[in-house]
């Protein structure tokens, strides 16, 4: 396991967090001095996605049809064609 603020793999155990799922543990990285759970609460999109969104785009569809289409959020969508 390592931080992914620093990438350093200095990590102890520093406790436990109280979720809806239960309780987990919590990390602390003695680099950067950063908290995390080792669980992402949101999958992050793969740049196959993000480069098939852009194209979807680039071929007249509509923002609405690529959301419900890759599964997303249009909020999601949005934000990826106004980055690129």
């Amino acid at each position: 396991m390592e931080s992914r603020k620093c990438k350093s793999n200095r990590i102890v155990k520093s406790g436990f967090k109280s979720l809806v799922s239960g309780k987990v543990q919590r990390y602390r990285c003695q680099e950067c001095k950063h908290y995390f759970t080792g669980q992402e609460k949101y999958h992050r999109l793969s740049d196959d996605k993000k480069e098939l969104i852009e194209r979807m785009y680039d071929e007249k569809g509509e923002q609405r049809k690529i959301a419900r289409v890759l599964n997303i959020g249009l909020a999601t969508v949005q934000y990826h064609l106004k980055k690129s």
